[in-house]
């Protein structure tokens, strides 16, 4: 038996009998406190549970490609600049999408100017 079904089986029956003990004696500070020890325990359990399914599910998904997401393939000077990796033909500078801050219907196209890096003040 692998080291998580075994922790796994140890803490469940821990938390499962000192939950049946906390039941009969609900006031008592100690019972309660022993109960969400085993709780707190069983989480961890259950936590690296997750981190061996998310690794085994890594290791399975290394061949295939991961598709660059929309909100960066739509960048300027991206790999994929003549569509997305979505494969809806979209530009890869955006200019097909309407421009929200020009709200006349003219053919005017408000240019961004670049950002400029500011100089270190000199003492």
């Amino acid at each position: 038996m692998d080291e998580i079904q075994e922790r796994l089986k140890e803490t469940s029956n821990l938390c499962i009998q000192s939950y049946e003990v906390w039941r009969k004696n609900i006031s008592d500070d100690s019972v309660r406190e022993e109960l969400q020890t085993n709780i707190h325990e069983l989480r961890k359990v259950a936590s690296r549970l997750e981190i061996e399914i998310a690794i085994s599910e890594r290791d399975q998904m290394k061949s295939k490609r991961i598709p660059i997401p929309p909100h960066r393939s739509s960048k300027k000077g991206s790999k994929d600049s003549d569509n997305d990796s979505m494969g809806n033909g979209m530009e890869a500078d955006g200019n097909d999408m309407p421009d929200r801050n020009n709200h006349s219907n003219g053919p005017d196209i408000e240019r961004k100017m670049p950002r400029r890096s500011r100089k270190p003040k000199n003492d």
